[in-house]
């Protein structure tokens, strides 16, 4: 039996050198971008993002989105963080990363991506966690008479 060619074959499942060569032209087309220099600037790579990614058909996602800035994914996560910059801007990344986010939900509600991606994606990029809880049921243990039962069994009556 042939051994598998992961992830090689996974890739060609998902249409072949068709989705490979959208991917690459999708990803090349975004450049080489240098850092942005100011907000402004980070807002208009922002929007003209998620023109490009509108009008090409395009994921949103994290990765492509720091491609787009020109930095890595660890610059942005710093940013989101408040790490090397100010509050505007670390509150102007967390609304981009937001959005990455709400992007996953409305394709996971609407059926365009596997909900155990999302769950996975949301669980790395929102802080989404499985919990659960235990509660110990604490009883109080009390002495009744039997004419406090027998006062009860006439309640009942």
């Amino acid at each position: 039996m042939a051994r598998k060619q992961l992830p090689n074959e996974e890739i060609e499942s998902l249409n072949g050198k068709c989705f490979t060569g959208e991917v690459v032209k999708g990803l090349s087309s975004i450049g080489r971008p240098k850092t942005p220099k100011d907000l402004e600037e980070l807002d208009q790579r922002f929007k003209e993002y998620l023109e490009y990614c509108a009008e090409n058909n395009f994921r949103v996602g994290i990765e492509s989105m720091c491609l787009a800035f020109g930095v890595s994914r660890q610059t942005f996560w710093n940013w989101c963080n408040g790490i090397n910059c100010d509050s505007e801007w670390q509150n102007a990344c967390g609304y981009y990363r937001q959005y990455v986010i709400a992007f996953i939900e409305q394709a996971e509600t609407q059926g365009k991506l596997n909900p155990v991606s999302a769950i996975f994606l949301k669980k790395n990029l929102a802080g989404y966690k499985d919990q659960q809880e235990y509660q110990e049921a604490k009883s109080e243990k009390r002495v009744v008479s039997l004419s406090e039962v027998a006062s009860l069994i006439e309640s009942f009556d």
